[in-house]
């Protein structure tokens, strides 16, 4: 059997010996172990603290491109509605000289109109007049040559009314 011997108080030169392995190995552990991985971890923190600020300035630089579409596009709106309003108006001016236009056409051919029928009503009054004229003419001619009596004045008058009815008719 394997014989052990439980000593439990160590030997001072061993413990020597072992507290100066482990001292060495410490600080070849820190040397080249903790130093590496302590600069391999702040250079990680770093990164992710850059990272963090670096999300921060985006997300605010995006906050502020937000800020600046929602103004650009408040002013595209008011831009558009005054546009629309505009053309409304100016529409508007339009269809109105349109009208008055139309109202000034009308009218002035209504007045030629007028002055077509007025001329048209004095060349037939002319030609009336010209014809009664002519008819008392030649009524008095009747009359001047044939004055003899009462009953042949009846008669001419009778036969000119005849005379002018058949004319017209």
């Amino acid at each position: 059997m394997l014989d052990i011997n439980p000593q439990v108080i160590p030997q001072i030169p061993d413990l020597f010996v072992q507290l100066a392995a482990t001292l060495i190995l410490f600080l070849v552990m820190r040397h080249f172990l903790f130093k590496p991985v302590k600069k391999l971890l702040d250079d990680r923190k770093n990164f992710i603290e850059e990272g963090v600020k670096t999300a921060e300035e985006a997300k605010l630089a995006i906050e502020r491109s937000q800020e600046e579409y929602d103004k650009r596009i408040l002013e595209a709106k008011k831009e558009s509605s005054e546009i629309i309003s505009q053309a409304r108006m100016y529409g508007e001016d339009l269809k109105s000289k349109a009208v008055q236009e139309s109202k000034a056409l009308a009218q002035a051919e209504y007045d030629k109109s007028i002055k077509a029928i007025e001329s048209e009503r004095e060349k037939t009054m002319k030609s009336m007049n010209d014809e009664i004229v002519d008819i008392a003419i030649s009524a008095a001619e009747k009359v001047l040559r044939e004055k003899v009596g009462e009953d042949t004045d009846k008669k001419m008058v009778k036969s000119l009314i005849k005379d002018l009815e058949d004319s017209y008719e």
